[in-house]
């Protein structure tokens, strides 16, 4: 397989938590879904990263993906163009996902976000794990599609 972003080899490699395949140039990683979900959820519990912080309710100011401005990327697995998903919906911790194999490459060092993201709020363990299903995909492409039918009917009332 081949790294997305340089286009060299993958590494492969077998940890205590699953499989994984590294770029040794850009660090970046990819995982299955289920070794994705496995290694971040055991980073967030086994790692020192930080502190737990206090739960905050406030709302966050999420990037909006047409915003992301990172070249294309294609699946090493699929040869297919990755799609671009905000981890957690809100994290601002931008992951590249295929829709035809589930699988997720991570920039170098945005696991360990992943990680803290997780480990700040533990309910958002089900949200990462809903995100990278198809059926959670398929379902935030049917409500984009309403919501824009809905946006062009509303254009007619204004």
């Amino acid at each position: 397989m081949r790294c997305p972003v340089y286009g060299n080899g993958l590494v492969h490699k077998k940890t205590k938590r699953g499989e994984l395949d590294h770029c040794e140039q850009c660090l970046g990683m990819w995982f299955d879904t289920a070794n994705f979900n496995r290694y971040a959820v055991w980073l967030a519990c086994e790692k020192k990263l930080g502190e737990t912080a206090d739960i905050d309710f406030k709302p966050r100011n999420a990037i909006g993906l047409d915003k992301i401005r990172e070249a294309a990327r294609v699946c090493p697995k699929c040869h297919i163009g990755l799609a671009k998903n905000n981890y957690g919906y809100d994290s601002n911790i931008i992951i590249d996902k295929c829709k035809q194999c589930d699988g997720v490459w991570v920039d170098a060092f945005e696991m360990e976000r992943i990680a803290e993201h997780i480990k700040r709020d533990p309910r958002v363990e089900e949200i990462g794990e809903g995100l990278v299903t198809n059926e959670a995909l398929e379902d935030l492409d049917k409500i984009e599609a309403f919501v824009k039918q809905v946006l062009v009917a509303l254009r007619f009332f204004i």
